[in-house]
């Protein structure tokens, strides 16, 4: 493989404190004295599927698809310039947090600037024999970064359509092993560098709805949106004070506004609890230029951290559960997760346009939550639409 994690030595488009962002090539990943960024690839059906783990307040704002042996190597030249040897490139992320951790190579749909459609170029219809990718990724610090290694095509591992992506195997950069995407998080360093992430005041965080952004009428929508008092049959609803809620889709896998979650406007909760213990909780909320299917993919995109704490509560098993299709949303996703003090715990996200809901059912079993949630997710569905 000609290309290795290559340093980067320029860094573009800083403002106040800036990060030097550089990778140091050469140390296994199970080295301690690993010094590098790493991310993985991994073939799902026909899709080449890019895993990069990012730090808090990272995003990636560009990406760069093309042939190393075709393209310059200097690594003061800009990255991200078209050349002969592209396979595609996108820039301009749609989401404030940009398109995520896990990344479909040729899907424009996360970008608002295509400047080299996948497949456009008569010299590479398909992708390479071996391909490079680049990323351009930001900080806290509005600080902007190139990084980015080489594979072979042939090295990838092969997955069957409709794996997901948060589970499967990728192949890192200069490893002769696979790896899952929690394993790659963990042993990898920042994108950006491995110092500390500055303090920055909630409302300087991206993710942050603004009132200009929301659409008229998402908060009567929203209120629409939550299920009748008396329809979840079995518990007692419980009065909520004040009843409002301002929140995200899911605090799965430490998922926050720190973190890069878009939080919702005009967010509201209802709860019901059974004398067993067994308890129902549904959110709904807006969100304004980013439509709720995006943030659904962007909770999708955490289900492989392993484990996370929440409220003082440590979860785990966290795994994505079959929920079957519902004719009335753009967009849904159920998964479970069990702790010591709540043996399970399953959630379902439901999205339409804008608007986002939310079920949360704990239980003594799966068996038990799981059948709750997939009773009331169609009732959440048809109130949503």
């Amino acid at each position: 493989m000609r290309d290795v994690w290559s340093v980067v030595r320029r860094t573009l488009g800083v403002v106040g404190a800036g990060a030097t962002g550089l990778m140091l090539a050469g140390c296994p990943l199970n080295s301690p004295d690993r010094l590098e960024y790493r991310f993985g690839v991994a073939r799902i059906g026909d899709d080449y599927h890019l895993f990069a783990p990012l730090c808090p307040g990272e995003k990636i704002v560009g990406l760069k698809v093309d042939d190393p042996e075709a393209a310059g190597q200097d690594p003061d030249d800009d990255q991200f310039s078209d050349d002969a040897s592209t396979w595609w490139r996108v820039q301009g992320p749609k989401a404030a947090t940009g398109p995520g951790e896990f990344i479909v190579l040729g899907v424009d749909g996360p970008f608002t600037d295509v400047a080299v459609r996948a497949g456009s170029n008569p010299a590479y219809r398909v992708l390479p024999g071996e391909f490079r990718v680049w990323l351009a990724v930001t900080d806290l610090r509005a600080a902007t970064n190139q990084l980015g290694s080489a594979v072979m095509t042939a090295d990838v591992p092969v997955h069957p359509a409709g794996s997901n992506p948060a589970t499967v195997d990728y192949r890192v950069p200069m490893e002769k092993e696979t790896f899952g995407a929690a394993e790659i998080r963990t042993l990898s360093d920042c994108a950006l560098g491995s110092g500390p992430v500055p303090s920055v005041s909630v409302t300087a965080v991206p993710g942050q709805q603004a009132d200009a952004a929301m659409r008229p009428g998402a908060a009567e929508r929203a209120g629409r949106s939550m299920l009748d008092p008396a329809a979840v049959t079995g518990m007692t609803p419980v009065p909520r004070d004040p009843p409002y809620q301002e929140d995200v889709a899911a605090h799965v896998c430490a998922n926050g506004p720190r973190s890069g979650a878009i939080s919702t406007a005009f967010g509201q909760e209802r709860v019901w609890q059974a004398a067993t213990g067994s308890e129902v909780r549904q959110f709904a909320g807006a969100y304004g230029e980013i439509p709720a299917t995006d943030v659904v993919t962007q909770v999708e995109g955490m289900l492989g951290c392993g484990e996370y704490s929440d409220g003082g509560h440590d979860f785990r098993e966290i795994h994505e559960v079959d929920l079957p299709a519902l004719p009335d949303v753009d967009r849904q996703l159920m998964f479970c997760e069990e702790s010591d003090e709540e043996p399970s715990r399953c959630t379902v996200l439901l999205a339409e346009k804008d608007i986002l809901s939310r079920l949360i059912v704990t239980g003594s079993s799966e068996n038990e939550t799981t059948g709750i949630a997939r009773s009331l997710a169609s009732e959440a569905a048809a109130a949503l639409s």
